[in-house]
């Protein structure tokens, strides 16, 4: 588990990660998941109270998302249909916000 409170967090998963937790109190949380390979059955759950959340995904990821945003807000910004790996989130807030986008494809790529 990563927990973060009263300030900012950047949490490192090691590649094949597979089931990892974000807590965020009071402040906010940066998750990139382009740096780190997941494995195929890879599950993220994350929640953030009085603060906020986003998650950046490899392009082309398939994204299952659930959860809940009470007195707060989510924007999801993955386009759907990818051949990338799929990634299960339960994302929750509470007087808070998550955003979820896609990693830009590098220049000079074709996907």
């Amino acid at each position: 588990m990563h927990f973060y409170a009263f300030g900012s967090g950047k949490p490192f998963f090691q590649d094949g990660w597979r089931d990892e937790e974000v807590v965020s109190i009071f402040g906010s949380a940066k998750i990139d998941l382009t740096q780190a390979v997941p494995a195929a059955d890879a599950a993220l759950t994350g929640l953030t109270i009085f603060g906020g959340m986003t998650v950046i995904v490899p392009a082309g990821s398939r994204v299952q998302i659930g959860g809940m945003s009470l007195f707060g807000g989510r924007e999801i910004h993955v386009t759907p249909g990818g051949n990338g790996p799929t990634i299960q989130m339960t994302l929750s807030s509470l007087f808070g916000g998550i955003k979820v986008r896609e990693a830009a494809v590098p220049a000079g790529r074709l996907d």
